[in-house]
């Protein structure tokens, strides 16, 4: 396997779970010195696809505390090219900063998907835990680009985020309110999410398609039931485990055969505007 590295990739995993994770996201106010090393260009992995010419790209956001080189270790790079090895596949180092300052998106676009766009028609994102809330506003940001979103236990929000989506009836019937410039950057970033989960659900004849993993024992597995509530079920896996790569990688072989199969054999579909 040909891999093109943009960066070392070292190991991640530090803050895997859910609390933890929360803890640090309620934490960003006061914890500017943490958000460092938005690197531009953005960083990242690539990953050739084994059979030329290349029909598509997957473009995989990792959770917080984790990196590029995680995805090569926990065998999704393997999968993907194993059930369609005419996929390209780049895993993008997302860092913490580039969502503070508001980057990830326009980043991600720049630097990686559309200096690529004339080889393929084709993108797909996989998203993991806080990278599934990086995935969801990519796509909201570009949906002229996204063919579909693979989400693994995705955070989507503080507790009262959820509590909005919930106290509307669901995502379906949910409008996100009004958000000042100096809304906490987090909270703009999950209200874009479920503005986009919305759409996803009363445009279901378009793309992005959309597919969703979680855990059954995840903290944020409530989260993830509002969000299934928008999805076809057969969009939707549901495991046994909890917020970790075990849980993730058993889920992925799941949706990738589903998923990522004929990326690249059928034209391309209509997309979200």
């Amino acid at each position: 396997m040909a891999i093109d590295k943009q960066v070392t990739s070292g190991g991640g995993g530090r803050w895997r779970s859910a609390p933890r994770l929360l803890l640090i996201l309620l934490l960003l106010p006061c914890s500017c010195s943490w958000f460092r090393g938005a690197a531009i260009p953005v960083w990242h992995d690539s990953y050739p696809a084994t059979v030329a010419p290349a029909k598509g790209l997957v473009v995989l956001f990792p959770g917080i505390g984790d990196r590029p080189g995680d995805f090569l270790r926990h065998g999704f790079v393997e999968q993907i090219q194993s059930v369609n090895p005419s996929l390209d596949v780049v895993a993008v180092d997302a860092q913490l900063a580039y969502y503070v300052r508001g980057l990830l998106s326009e980043r991600v676009h720049q630097d990686i998907v559309k200096p690529r766009m004339a080889s393929y028609e084709h993108v797909w994102l996989v998203g993991i835990s806080l990278g599934g809330l990086g995935a969801m506003s990519y796509a909201a940001d570009y949906p002229h680009v996204v063919d579909g979103v693979v989400l693994l236990a995705p955070f989507l929000g503080a507790e009262d985020v959820l509590e909005q989506v919930r106290a509307a009836g669901g995502v379906r019937s949910w409008t996100a309110p009004t958000v000042g410039r100096f809304e906490d950057p987090m909270r703009q970033l999950s209200y874009a999410a479920w503005t986009w989960a919305r759409l996803v659900a009363e445009r279901a004849d378009q793309t992005p398609v959309v597919y969703l993993g979680y855990g059954a024992a995840d903290g944020f597995a409530k989260a993830h039931a509002l969000l299934a509530e928008a999805l076809p079920v057969s969009h939707i896996r549901l495991g046994s485990g909890g917020h970790d790569w075990t849980t993730w990688t058993t889920l992925f072989k799941q949706l990738a055969s589903v998923a990522l199969r004929d990326v690249g054999s059928k034209p391309r579909a209509l997309r979200l505007d």
